[in-house]
């Protein structure tokens, strides 16, 4: 899953989702885009989670969350990996902070 925060040409916050196979012949689609009023890790955390649901997903298929390195997104990485169900591992979430 591939999530991107960026501004739109009215100064918007909008937040797409990608979902890709972990398969290099798979492509990547974008699956949803939404505004925001706001974009902090909770409402980012939680917006994902309406995506996996929203496209039949279970939650303990993401098993790799590609973002940048704000700290709110590095925070809703975290808060998806504190859920049970959900298999983004600490070198996963780490390899793709760094980047």
């Amino acid at each position: 899953m591939i999530v991107d925060e960026t501004m739109d040409i009215k100064n918007r916050k909008v937040l797409n989702i990608l979902v890709g196979a972990l398969n290099p012949e798979a492509q990547t689609r974008l699956v949803t885009t939404r505004f925001l009023d706001k974009c902090d890790s909770s409402t980012v955390a939680n917006f994902i989670l309406d995506c996996l649901s929203s496209i039949s997903l279970d939650r303990q298929h993401l098993v790799c969350l590609k973002s940048n390195n704000a700290p709110y997104m590095i925070a809703a990485g975290r808060i998806l990996q504190s859920l049970p169900e959900v298999q983004i591992g600490q070198r996963v979430l780490t390899i793709f902070r760094r980047k």
